[in-house]
């Protein structure tokens, strides 16, 4: 027994000071390692990816934000020790508790953001900095529908034509995001696009303008995110009246006649484009009374015919002679040869 005393004696008390010195120069490292083998680290923590507590059970309720927020990520400065803050960027996340008589659903709420917001935050890791510290979202059921998709279009088109049709395609889109906006909402308007765009030409028709981007209000998605407008634009027909047109007569090569014919004189309506009916004149159109075919003493009805410009050949056409037919006789018909 006095022996064991002994030799606990001696074990506790001999070298006693040194003993403990060593103990504390080892608490001294180990402070020293603590504080000076600490590293500082940002981690980002995407607002979107944030988990919230004592949301409603009776739907999908989902947390919405801007599409175009700048304040998209929450940058998170961390400070602790090599080993702890190898893996806190896989770690951390954003919680945010809801109050219990929390009722501001379908509203843009404003939430603080403290350091018990960040969890998954190992031991010796210490939260030095959270920027920015708030954020704005919106909490609300989630719903999907699909709507009309509706075109607006701005500016004029150049002189002489017309929109004959306009269609869409898709003709519709699906719509996601917050019930409190979409719950009254049937249609997605396209971005408003300027007919002065558009290189007009008369020998063409169809006109498209691709992925023109839908106007959709902030926290809803849309599919598709654009749609192609297609505008089918044509010239503006008109008419003209020519009255009391002469005609020639264009007889049978080789042969000479005397007609009768009444009346001597026509009136004829033309229709084409409003840019050439407008500038048209009276000697610009030859009218001709096609006697060749025609047998001799007996009146025959003929219909009038009109020769245009070459250029002007397939654009303009005749809509109506007033009378619409004359009567012609070959009185006679001499041989020339």
């Amino acid at each position: 027994m006095y022996s064991k005393r002994r030799y606990l004696s001696r074990l506790l008390f001999e070298n006693f000071f040194l003993k403990v010195g060593s103990f504390v120069l080892a608490i001294i490292l180990w402070f020293v390692v603590q504080i000076q083998g600490k590293i500082e680290q940002k981690v980002d923590l995407r607002v979107e990816s944030a988990s919230f507590q004592n949301l409603p059970d009776d739907g999908i309720v989902r947390m919405f934000k801007k599409a175009n927020d700048i304040n998209d990520l929450i940058s998170v400065r961390m400070k602790g020790i090599p080993s702890a803050m190898s893996k806190i960027a896989k770690q951390a996340s954003l919680n945010i508790e809801l109050p219990s008589a929390f009722n501001d659903w379908g509203k843009e709420v404003v939430f603080e953001l403290t350091n018990k917001n960040i969890q998954n935050v190992p031991l010796g890791v210490e939260i030095i900095a959270i920027n920015p510290t708030t954020i704005s979202v919106m909490l609300d059921y989630y719903i999907k529908k699909n709507v009309e998709i509706t075109k607006e279009y701005l500016g004029v088109l150049p002189e002489g034509f017309q929109i004959k049709s306009i269609s869409l395609d898709p003709e519709t889109a699906s719509l996601s995001g917050p019930r409190s906006i979409l719950e009254s909402r049937n249609s997605v308007q396209s971005r408003p696009v300027n007919l002065g765009s558009l290189e007009i030409k008369y020998d063409q028709t169809m006109y498209t303008l691709a992925e023109t981007p839908l106007i959709t209000p902030n926290f809803v998605i849309c599919e598709p995110a654009s749609v192609d407008i297609i505008f089918e634009i044509v010239e503006i027909l008109v008419t003209k009246e020519f009255k009391n047109m002469d005609m020639e007569i264009k007889r049978l090569e080789g042969t000479d006649t005397i007609e009768e014919y009444n009346p001597e004189k026509v009136t004829v309506i033309v229709e084409g484009p409003q840019n050439i009916i407008r500038s048209l004149e009276p000697g610009m159109l030859r009218l001709i009374l096609d006697v060749q075919e025609l047998p001799a003493d007996k009146w025959r009805d003929v219909i009038p015919k009109v020769e245009f410009p070459r250029e002007l050949t397939n654009r303009v056409s005749v809509k109506q002679f007033i009378p619409d037919k004359v009567s012609v006789k070959i009185v006679k018909r001499n041989n020339t040869h």
